[in-house]
């Protein structure tokens, strides 16, 4: 009989399960350390206990109920166990077991561990078999409320919004988290992905697109996140950046009204060295250009004045042949 004792989630006395009738009949697996080196890793004796009874099943291929509620205390262990949670899907899908159940246990651990891929994947493979992405976009909105940039609950969003087509009120919540952080480079991301796959980057929805960047420019104009927005949709199906002369005015006021931050300046330069390759007749923009790039090294992003000075000898050597 085992000495230790402890007390499960709900706050009944923990029996170690070489402490349990019913599971008399199957003998641990120890886990097998060929190598110990130099410091053994402290497994707790209910850690040992929980995970040499696991194995034992998992070798077995025990496909019962008992396996599948030892996977539940072998997960509340170790949660980023990919082996245990692929196991319980084996167990579930053997059994033909209820999902509304494991989508709460699922959804309890995520609001508790959001940054758990195994668990995230465990989500996924759930919805897929159960064709219900009901509670998906609320959950993951709960998430991004803890964290607005965290990377699962957004693949997981946009692969449900993909897989069955629920992108009707993406943009207004994406709108929402731009309202409350205009620097939230993962909302505007995911307008980029929905625009694009949804709606199409047709000239229309570009300058949709371009009216609502510069409008949430005017708040905050040293945003880089609105900033790449901004070139993706225009550069997106080879567009280019002198196509678009509001977009050109918008820069040029601000930047004679004495806005000389790098987003800004990096923009104009790319659009004048655009112009000049364009038509190397004009050399008003080839001057343009020199300009920004000296801007950018000697006041404004002087972190990189080695690439900007590069990018200047290589526009210098353009102008010379």
């Amino acid at each position: 009989m085992s000495s230790d004792s402890d007390q499960n989630d709900e706050g009944d006395m923990w029996v170690f399960y070489c402490d349990r009738p019913e599971w008399s009949d199957i003998k641990p697996l120890p886990q097998n350390d060929l190598s110990v080196g130099i410091v053994a890793i402290a497994y707790s004796k209910k850690f040992t206990d929980v995970f040499d009874y696991f194995r034992a099943v998992l070798q077995a291929n025990e496909l019962s109920q008992r396996a599948f509620d030892l996977t539940t205390d072998a997960i509340k262990l170790n949660p980023a166990n990919y082996t245990v949670w692929q196991f319980r899907r084996d167990i579930m899908k053997h059994l033909s077991m209820d999902m509304q159940n494991e989508m709460q246990f699922v959804e309890n651990i995520i609001l508790k561990l959001p940054k758990n891929y195994q668990v995230w994947h465990h989500r996924h493979v759930l919805v897929q078999w159960s064709q219900d992405p009901s509670r998906e976009l609320h959950l993951t909105e709960r998430v991004l409320e803890q964290d607005t940039k965290n990377y699962h609950a957004w693949q997981h969003r946009s692969w449900v919004i993909t897989e069955f087509k629920l992108y009707e009120n993406e943009l207004g919540f994406v709108d929402k988290l731009l309202r409350e952080d205009l620097r939230n480079n993962s909302a505007w991301n995911q307008r980029f992905y929905i625009i694009k796959t949804f709606f199409g980057l047709n000239e229309q929805t570009v300058q949709e697109e371009i009216d609502y960047t510069l409008n949430k420019m005017k708040l905050i104009k040293n945003n880089e996140s609105a900033w790449n927005y901004l070139r993706g949709i225009i550069s997106y199906n080879n567009g280019k950046l002198s196509d678009h002369f509001d977009v050109q005015n918008f820069c040029e006021q601000n930047f004679h009204l004495g806005y000389q931050e790098a987003c800004l300046v990096s923009y104009l330069f790319d659009l004048y060295k655009e112009k000049y390759l364009l038509d190397k007749t004009n050399e008003s923009y080839y001057e343009k250009a020199i300009q920004c790039l000296d801007i950018l090294a000697n006041k404004c992003d002087k972190i990189r004045v080695k690439y900007w000075t590069y990018l200047k000898e290589e526009l210098q050597n353009e102008y010379c042949t």
